[in-house]
């Protein structure tokens, strides 16, 4: 638990204007994603990294405007851990940050299936 703490702490260190930054990428990359409806894909992607308790505590909150996601709004207030882990999964690069599982097992599966299986 302590080790948890520690790592949401230095997450919460990180420059403002870098995350400012980061916000901008990953809300681009993310309208990219998909041709097709692309506020239902958005929405759906964000979603699968929101968690609740059911009652009162969100790991952050799903903006929404006239019906759709507000993303924007979504991302900014999403903590700085969730975020640079959404970019390293959507291949957005976080140069001096190491959230590398994702980009770790896109590696390994081209180059070795088996070592691709350990995760």
């Amino acid at each position: 638990m302590e080790q948890m703490n520690m790592i949401e702490d230095d997450y919460g260190k990180i420059s403002s204007l870098y995350m400012q930054r980061l916000k901008t990428r990953v809300e681009s990359a993310l309208w990219n994603l998909s041709n097709e409806s692309k506020y239902r894909q958005v929405e759906e992607y964000v979603r699968r990294w929101h968690e609740d308790d059911g009652n009162f505590w969100e790991n952050f909150s799903v903006y929404e405007k006239d019906g759709h996601i507000d993303l924007g709004s979504t991302l900014a207030e999403m903590p700085n851990d969730i975020l640079i882990k959404m970019a390293a999964d959507i291949s957005i690069e976080t140069p001096g940050l190491l959230p590398c599982i994702p980009v770790m097992k896109n590696i390994l599966g081209k180059a070795n299936a088996s070592a691709y299986a350990n995760f």
